[in-house]
C-alpha cells in the first residue's frame, strides 16, 4: 500500500495538470466561463429558497444563508460522485494506453470539485457580511477540518463508485437517482428534527449528515460543531478511504479488458 501511494505522490504533477483541465476545461468556449463554477450552484440555490421560503413557507431566519452553508457542501459531494464515477470509464483511452495510477483520475475530479467549494465559500462569506450576520472567529477554526473530513469521505466513495463503474456502466444512473433523493436525507434544505419516521432513521445514519451539519453550526449558528459525532465520522471516512483503495486495486487489473 505505501509503495502504491508513494507512486501516486510521484504522479503529484499529473494530478495538478489534470485538476487544472478540469476547472479551466468544464466551461471552455462560453461567455462567463470558469464563473459558470459559481453560477450554476447559485442558482439551484435560489430555486431552493424560492420554494422554501415562498412556496412552502418555512419560516426560518435569514433562510438564503441557512441553506447556502448546508447546499454547498452538499452540491460539492454530490459533484463528485456524478463526475467521478464515469472519471475512468471517461478517460478510457488513456486507460488502455498509457501507464499511471488510475486512482488518480478520480482523485484530481474530487480535488477541482473542492477548490471550487473554496472559491464558493468567498461567496458565502460574502453573503454573510452583508447580511450583518458576522462570524464566530473560535467557531471558523474548525471549518478546515470538516472541509478535510468531507474531502476524505468524498474521496473514498468516488475512488470506489469509478472502480465499479468500469464493469458495470449502470452504476452512473444509480448514482444520480440515489442523490435525487439523498438530499431529503441530508440536513439540507431544513432541520433534521423536522424529519420523522423511517426517513429520520436514515438521515441519523447517514455519515454525510454530521458534516453538513458541522457547517451549519459554524457558518449560521456561529458555534462550535458536535466534535464527539465529527471524529467518528472521520474515523469512518478514514477506514472507507482505506477500503476503497483496496477494492479499487483489486479491481483495477481488468480495466483495460473492460474499457
Amino acid at each position: 500500500m505505501l509503495k502504491r501511494l508513494k507512486e501516486i505522490n510521484q504522479y503529484r504533477g499529473t494530478i495538478n495538470g489534470l485538476v487544472k483541465r478540469d476547472l479551466r476545461g468544464r466551461y471552455k468556449g462560453s461567455v462567463l466561463g470558469f464563473f459558470w463554477n459559481l453560477v450554476v450552484p447559485l442558482c439551484q440555490i435560489l430555486v431552493y429558497i424560492l420554494v422554501f421560503s415562498q412556496v412552502i413557507r418555512y419560516d426560518v431566519p435569514n433562510y438564503y444563508l441557512f441553506l447556502v452553508v448546508a447546499m454547498m457542501p452538499w452540491l460539492t459531494f454530490t459533484e463528485c460522485l456524478q463526475q467521478g464515477t464515469g472519471s475512468i470509464v471517461g478517460q478510457s483511452s488513456l486507460v488502455s494506453k498509457i501507464y499511471f495510477p488510475n486512482e488518480i483520475l478520480p482523485i484530481s475530479t474530487v480535488i477541482a470539485r473542492f477548490i471550487n467549494l473554496l472559491l464558493t465559500l468567498v461567496m458565502v462569506f460574502a453573503l454573510i457580511f452583508i447580511g450583518g450576520q458576522g462570524v464566530n472567529p473560535e467557531a471558523l477554526l474548525y471549518l478546515p477540518l470538516v472541509i478535510l473530513i468531507e474531502f476524505i469521505m468524498a474521496l473514498g466513495i468516488t475512488i470506489i463508485l469509478s472502480a465499479i463503474t468500469v464493469y458495470f456502466r449502470d452504476v452512473q444512473f444509480i448514482v444520480q437517482m440515489v442523490l435525487m433523493a439523498g438530499v431529503w436525507v441530508t440536513p439540507v434544505l431544513f432541520e433534521p428534527q423536522m424529519v420523522k419516521g423511517f426517513l429520520a432513521s436514515i438521515m441519523d445514519i447517514n455519515p454525510l449528515t454530521p458534516v453538513i451539519t458541522a457547517f451549519r453550526d459554524i457558518l449560521y449558528y456561529k458555534e462550535i460543531p458536535d466534535m464527539p459525532s465529527l471524529w467518528m465520522t472521520a474515523g469512518f471516512a478514514i477506514i472507507q478511504l482505506i477500503l476503497a483503495l483496496f477494492v479499487f486495486w483489486k479491481l483495477e487489473s481488468g480495466f483495460a479488458e473492460e474499457i
